[in-house]
């Protein structure tokens, strides 16, 4: 009997830092960058993909809302700021 090897999640597989081959055989690492015009690209064309494992893992390490690409520090801003605002209007 031949053994089975465990199956690796897909945040771990494809996550930022791993590496990977192209066709050509040359190796690669994954690497993201959130908030810029790059991220916005990616997340703009990924977000008509089929949402996969390994396109959601990789969505969220570009930090895509959306079609926009966030940087974190915003998206704790932005949730911060619509907690206060609701605060604000119940008082």
């Amino acid at each position: 009997m031949s053994q089975r090897r465990k199956k690796v999640p897909a945040s771990v597989k494809y996550a930022n830092g791993t590496t990977y081959k192209d066709s050509e055989g040359k190796t690669h690492k994954r690497t993201s960058a959130k908030g810029t015009k790059r991220g916005d690209a990616y997340c703009a064309r990924s977000s008509g993909q089929k949402q996969t494992a390994k396109v959601k893992v990789r969505r969220k390490a570009w930090g895509c809302r959306g079609k926009k690409s966030v940087r974190k520090w915003l998206i704790k801003l932005s949730s911060f700021c619509s907690y206060f605002k609701k605060n604000q209007r119940n008082q």
